[in-house]
């Protein structure tokens, strides 16, 4: 049965109204499954960045240097990302992917951006993280090595883990998951955000910690969403 038989009236007549181009956008792309070769998903697209509320949202973003990442709420850059991804801008804007690097660079640096209590707090952390590894990823930074560390830290608040075996006080005893000096490196920048509840990490959990990392990125870089099973068995033509 279709959703919209589930429904008293059928809402997409109303969704797809020319008034409003980033909705039109995001129910021809979420909703009704085009791709991004549809030419009506493309010039709403291109409508939506140029309008309200998205071309507010990019001509306000600050991202000069020394800009706090964080604060105030809702109007920083972190915020203004999240809006953003969420009215569905198009990633490959210099503009976004200007602001998603300046995170990346502020996170690297001492203070963090004003997020520093992010990472020494379990308390509410995954969300936080998860949304900057969301659109960092989706402007294409998917496989930047700064972002490895935090796609660590999602997985292993999943677990249930310690995620110390990946922050400044020693490396972890299993290194089947250290590829390289590099990533060893950016890790020891981001301190444990679960911190005296050790307890050993096992083969099986730091295999997935390893797979993870190296997937999630990759998974979240791509220009086009994840396609639906129906429409990997060729059930739809997502061109």
């Amino acid at each position: 049965m279709s959703w919209r038989a589930l429904l008293k009236g059928d809402p997409v007549p109303w969704l797809l109204e020319r008034s409003d181009p980033a909705v039109r956008a995001q129910t021809l792309r979420s909703l009704l499954d085009k791709g991004p070769r549809d030419p009506d998903l493309r010039e709403a697209q291109q409508r939506a960045m140029n309008a309200p509320p998205i071309s507010t949202i990019l001509r306000r973003q600050k991202t000069d240097a020394g800009t706090d990442v964080w604060d105030p709420k809702y109007e920083a850059t972190h915020w203004t990302n999240l809006l953003l991804v969420e009215y569905g801008v198009d990633p490959g804007d210099p503009r976004v992917r200007h602001a998603a690097r300046y995170v990346l660079e502020e996170l690297s640096r001492p203070g963090r951006g004003g997020m520093d209590w992010v990472f020494n707090k379990d308390h509410g952390a995954s969300c936080l993280i998860g949304s900057i590894v969301r659109y960092v990823a989706i402007a294409g930074y998917g496989n930047d090595e700064r972002l490895e560390p935090l796609v660590q830290r999602l997985v292993a608040l999943r677990l249930g883990i310690c995620a110390a075996h990946l922050g400044p006080r020693g490396a972890s005893r299993d290194r089947s998951h250290a590829r390289s000096a590099a990533h060893a490196a950016a890790r020891r920048r981001v301190p444990p955000l679960i911190q005296g509840r050790a307890r050993p990490l096992s083969d099986r959990h730091g295999a997935e910690l390893s797979l993870a990392a190296a997937l999630v990125p990759a998974l979240l870089s791509g220009r086009r969403p994840l396609r639906s099973p129906r429409a990997r068995c060729g059930g739809s033509d997502r061109r």
